[in-house]
């Protein structure tokens, strides 16, 4: 039986095998059949022309690309040259205010112009009288302590030497102030200057790109109207293609129902499928014969194996009922061992308990009471 399910299992993978084949098969023929009856597929095929006219305009397209990010890459560097010299001469010019303050300064805020000048003049000994009565001794009883005697004329000197000190301040802070506007005015000037130049250069880049975005417009145009007029072209030869496949599909002998178009030429015997539309009456009663012919020797198939198979469970049923009286003989003959085994096993036990029963009474070693009263009898 186990041998049976075993092949069972194989004949189903086979036919499952069998099965996955002829639909792989099926399928290959279908997609034969679609590629070859596309008529569409099998007459156009491919357009090299257009193909190579899309290779030149991207192979152009790409040019035009490359063009215009060297023309932005050329006025990128002329921009950054244009600041970079816009930098440098206004270093240079502050370089040269720088200049003319230090020139300032050497020629009109010279040491001797300052209000501290004659504190720290070191000729002021030198030019200070001889006989003056400050530099008189005491001894010379012309000049005392607590006496003023200049005090008018040096209390004017020193109004007059304030007046000066607030007129050159303010002399400083004016120039100064000149100084200060000045830079502020050349500063301002130079930032107008940059500003100038820099919304110059923001407008011609801006002119650059509307002018290269109206020939890129241009060109797109051109191309869409180039591929509306290709469209329309190929929309017209494509109706008058399939009205030339209608008409000469209505002319055909399949559409006309031609019988004599169904017979293929290389065997008569044999139909062209795509063309054949139907089957005499002769072709049907050899149909019907052969399918009672089939049935015939189907049924006699059957029959024949429906014979085997009950001669096989009639063969079965013999070998079932065989091996049932040899296991029931196997059985009565374990029974009878068993029962055997243990009659024996019994025999065994009794005689090997009464050998240690002999062999205990032999070798026994019993204490008698004198043995414990040696105990405690001395010392040591």
């Amino acid at each position: 039986m186990a041998q049976q399910g075993s092949g069972s299992g194989l004949n189903v993978e086979a036919e499952e095998k069998e099965l996955r084949a002829v639909e792989r098969r099926r399928q290959a023929e279908k997609e034969r059949r679609e590629r070859i009856f596309n008529v569409k597929r099998r007459t156009v095929g491919v357009d090299v022309a257009a193909l190579d006219q899309q290779v030149r305009e991207k192979r152009e397209r790409e040019e035009r690309d490359r063009q215009r990010e060297i023309s932005f890459d050329q006025y990128e560097e002329e921009v950054e040259r244009q600041l970079q010299r816009m930098q440098q001469d206004h270093e240079m010019k502050k370089r040269e205010i720088a200049k003319e303050i230090d020139q300032y300064r050497k020629e009109c805020q010279l040491k001797d112009g300052t209000r501290e000048w004659d504190l720290n003049n070191p000729v002021t000994m030198k030019n200070t009288a001889a006989l003056s009565p400050d530099n008189m001794p005491t001894s010379s009883i012309q000049n005392f302590d607590g006496e003023d005697l200049a005090a008018k004329e040096r209390k004017k000197a020193q109004q007059e030497q304030l007046r000066c000190w607030i007129e050159q301040q303010k002399q400083e802070k004016q120039r100064a102030q000149q100084t200060e506007d000045e830079l502020e005015r050349l500063h301002a000037l130079r930032q107008h200057e940059i500003t100038e130049r820099t919304k110059e250069l923001d407008r011609l880049q801006q002119e650059t790109k509307r002018a290269m975005n109206m020939a890129d417009r241009d060109y797109n145009k051109a191309m869409a109207d180039a591929k509306s007029e290709t469209d329309k072209e190929d929309l017209i030869a494509h109706t008058l293609q399939g009205l030339d496949e209608i008409q000469a599909t209505m002319q055909s002998d399949f559409m006309r129902e031609d019988p004599a178009a169904a017979v293929s030429y290389a065997d008569s015997s044999r139909v062209i499928p795509q063309q054949f539309k139907g089957m005499s009456p002769q072709q049907r009663a050899s149909i019907v014969e052969q399918q009672r012919t089939q049935a015939a020797a189907k049924e006699e198939a059957r029959r024949r194996d429906a014979e085997e198979k009950r001669r096989w469970e009639q063969q079965e049923i013999a070998i079932m009922r065989a091996t049932l009286l040899r296991q029931r003989e196997m059985e009565r003959q374990r029974r009878e061992m068993a029962r055997q085994t243990l009659q024996d096993n019994r025999g065994m036990s009794a005689e090997q308990r009464q050998k240690l029963q002999q062999t205990d009474e032999l070798f026994a070693n019993k204490i008698s009471p004198g043995f414990f009263e040696q105990f405690g009898t001395s010392t040591r």
